[in-house]
């Protein structure tokens, strides 16, 4: 099956004006049967609209899901130890997501919606777990870059180190609107560097949601960018009724925060993405 963006909604360009999202709706399953998150057939769930790189270009996650009713957790690894595993693969191009609200789920072409094995759609207490692998694309500089995430709720980005153990990166854990963290560490880019990368995410109680990492060009000896690091509100950075990017948000492209493009992420493990 396909979906639009599973909520990570795209703009089809970075700039310093909000550019309208993508739909959000599935293509229909190859078999048509079932909408469910439980199905015994294990399904790829592709995003399409927005921009998207090549086949071995994105990034490749699993969903874990709460059951219905039970009570939000705090962060996004107690989603991941404690939530049902959906057996899908989820394809993204990219991770693109202004504050919105989220509160009509993950349609389908077909007017159907995904769902939690009891038939309810699937709109809270969901985590993703992703992986891909960071590198520059054309048109970057070679140069130290300083990383960061705008989300609601949690999300963090950790990196594997030469001890292949992962090492935070951008710690936005817990349950809070809408708020920018920002990484301590710098991680020196030049053409080989492949930076392999992991992007947990939760969305907790309805409704709005967020998730967008970003990365800014630094100069090592300097002190990292720390302005708005800690900005909080889901109507500091964009107007969640609309997805438009707020004077904050644009402020932060102005310092040199660009969130990274299709062709930055590649698939881990000699992974061909399915979508393209």
């Amino acid at each position: 099956m396909k979906v639009a963006n599973l909520g990570f909604l795209l703009i089809s360009a970075y700039s310093l004006t909000a550019c309208m999202p993508a739909s959000m709706s599935f293509h229909q399953p190859s078999d048509g049967s079932n909408n469910s998150l439980n199905s015994t057939q294990p399904p790829v769930v592709c995003q399409i609209g927005g921009p998207t790189g090549g086949s071995k270009n994105g990034i490749v996650g699993k969903l874990y899901y709460l059951d219905d009713k039970s009570a939000p957790l705090n962060h996004v690894v107690d989603y991941i130890n404690s939530g049902h595993l959906s057996p899908a693969s989820f394809y993204f191009s990219t991770l693109f997501v202004p504050t919105e609200y989220f509160n009509v789920g993950f349609q389908y072409t077909n007017g159907k919606y995904l769902s939690t094995p009891t038939g309810n759609k699937l709109i809270e207490n969901f985590a993703l777990d992703m992986q891909s692998v960071i590198t520059l694309a054309p048109g970057d500089l070679v140069g130290d870059y300083q990383f960061g995430v705008l989300a609601d709720d949690g999300a963090t980005i950790e990196a594997l180190n030469s001890s292949s153990k992962y090492e935070m990166l951008v710690d936005d854990d817990g349950q809070h609107p809408t708020r920018m963290g920002c990484g301590t560490k710098i991680v020196h880019f030049d053409a080989s560097t492949k930076l392999s990368v992991r992007i947990r995410y939760y969305q907790g109680p309805r409704d709005e949601i967020a998730l967008i990492p970003l990365w800014r060009k630094v100069d090592a000896s300097k002190a990292l960018d720390t302005t708005y690091c800690g900005d909080t509100g889901n109507e500091v950075f964009f107007d969640p009724a609309t997805s438009t990017a707020k004077p904050e948000y644009n402020s932060l492209l102005g310092r040199g925060w660009v969130p990274l493009k299709p062709l930055n992420y590649n698939l881990p493990n000699g992974l061909t993405n399915p979508c393209i």
